[in-house]
């Protein structure tokens, strides 16, 4: 058996409601780490974005540890193929972050484009009342599941995914996805993890619709096999609250990020319940005329499918993130990973030394 290394997750520091995000690293993490993942997933070269996620990580071990471990972020492969179920093409990648020195505990990312016309798609396009069974239990709209199929087997990602466990034992696969794309990047998730193809799996989601019933949302959640679940929901984005839960059976998994605002650095924002997705004193307390699809297109103040053609060159451009308060713990016995992870001291020598 592996050594067990023993970890603080971000998410034990977060416990006051509302939040404001210059005192929690786990925010600029998602701001500026995560959603610039789901964002490569629209360009047709997501090294660029990668490229300067990397910068960013160096910015940010810089300022925050004063020790660089050498991390590098690798474009394993992109994919690309044609979905009829979405009237589109299906797209994403897998990425290597290489965290430590000999690869072992190398995070892997999967990503998944969303819809190039999300209006269109949503408003003439998903028939939500088409679900069917899904592997890990409940049921899911098939038009979501389709998709994820044309690219998980047919378009080869799955293959990928086995081969890269079998090269990485110990990694975490983390699993992100804007729209659509984070439709997607849960039945992923749901899928390794029901079906035992890895033992430890993240899921990073922004803007993304209701996939499937309160069984398949249930389903694993919080098992042994989740290091962690979250959805990020800006404002009054129209798309999370779709289809209507008054009619259909469709449920969100676990857990909403809300931000009731412009997503502007330091704005405040609510980490939701852990145990409902559906908490009604998120974004679910909206009154649903006030839903819209550009708060869809915009998060943390950047258009998600420009922001990743462009190439996230914001992440890049030589400003550091904000250093972080973490008096709660002896400064000198933690280590924030490119994970978003605080690690003890020991474990971190464990990793990268």
């Amino acid at each position: 058996m592996i050594k067990v290394l023993i970890f603080f997750s971000l998410f034990s520091l977060c416990f006051a409601d509302p939040m404001e995000d210059l005192t929690d690293p786990m925010v600029d993490y998602l701001r500026n780490h995560y959603m610039p993942f789901a964002a490569a997933a629209y360009s047709d070269n997501p090294n660029k974005c990668l490229s300067n996620i990397q910068k960013w990580i160096d910015k940010y071990h810089d300022i925050s540890s004063g020790n660089h471990p050498n991390e590098t972020i690798s474009l394993y492969r992109q994919y690309k193929i044609k979905c009829p179920s979405l009237n589109d093409y299906c797209s994403g990648y897998t990425a290597i972050l290489n965290a430590n020195k000999n690869g072992t505990n190398a995070p892997i990312v999967v990503a998944f484009k969303g819809t190039a016309n999300f209006e269109n798609f949503f408003q003439n396009i998903w028939n939500h009342n088409e679900m069917v069974p899904f592997v890990g239990g409940g049921k899911v709209s098939k038009q979501f599941l389709d998709a994820f199929n044309n690219i998980w087997i047919n378009a080869g990602m799955k293959d990928d995914v086995l081969t890269l466990r079998n090269k990485y034992p110990l990694s975490i696969f983390i699993f992100i996805g804007h729209s659509t794309g984070g439709a997607m990047a849960s039945l992923a998730a749901s899928t390794v993890t029901s079906t035992g193809l890895t033992e430890f799996v993240g899921l990073f989601t922004f803007g993304q619709p209701r996939t499937g019933d309160a069984k398949y949302a249930s389903a694993d959640r919080l098992g042994p096999s989740w290091w962690s679940s979250d959805r990020v929901v800006h404002n009054a984005d129209i798309v999370p609250h779709l289809p209507s839960s008054n009619d259909s059976t469709y449920y969100h998994h676990i857990s909403e990020w809300w931000w009731p605002n412009d997503m502007a650095v330091g704005a405040n924002y609510t980490q939701c319940s852990s145990v409902n997705g559906e908490d009604p004193k998120c974004s679910n307390s909206l009154d649903d005329s006030t839903l819209n699809f550009d708060d869809h297109k915009m998060y943390f103040g950047r258009n998600v499918t420009e922001y990743g053609i462009n190439g996230c060159t914001d992440l890049g451009n030589g400003k550091h993130p904000k250093a972080y308060n973490l008096k709660a713990m002896p400064k000198s016995s933690l280590f924030v990973s490119p994970l978003g992870t605080i690690f003890t001291k020991e474990a971190k020598n464990e990793l990268f030394n």
